[in-house]
């Protein structure tokens, strides 16, 4: 009669041996405080909103800082996308509105929404998707 051994055990084992996959770290930095949002702009442009100095800092792909922005009214900002014209959306629930800016900070447009946002994405076609904590999505031409 042979021994019985547990599949959790088996997979306890070969996940100690095995690596990890994902690859190679290829670049790392610090940053000033707590990241609300990331977003990659079309050139590779690294983008983060810093919740409590309430600003978009736009970095390069190798951690350089490129440029950064103010983004007023804030308390906490919970999402940000960035379009294929290089156009950075934020969103801002406390204040229930997304912002327009140019890849340099310059603010374009905003406009408001209903409800509490918790995701926003750029599709390659202009539009903007939203999603929203009641388990919606809406779809803005910006």
């Amino acid at each position: 009669m042979g021994a019985k051994i547990s599949i959790l055990f088996v997979i306890s084992i070969l996940a100690s041996i095995l690596p990890v996959c994902g690859g190679p770290l290829l670049a790392q930095w610090s940053l000033e405080d707590l990241v609300g949002g990331i977003a990659i702009g079309p050139g590779g442009e690294v983008y983060v909103t810093i919740n409590n100095s309430h600003k978009v800092v736009k970095y390069s792909p190798e951690g350089e800082r490129l440029a950064e922005w103010d983004v007023d009214g804030v308390i906490e900002t919970n999402g940000i996308a960035v379009g294929p014209g290089g156009e950075v959306y934020v969103t801002i629930n406390n204040n229930h509105k997304v912002v327009k800016y140019s890849s340099e900070g310059e603010k374009l447009d905003e406009w408001a929404v209903d409800g509490m946002m918790n995701g926003i994405a750029a599709g390659p076609n202009g539009l903007i998707y939203i999603s929203f904590t009641n388990r919606m999505i809406q779809v803005f031409w910006a």
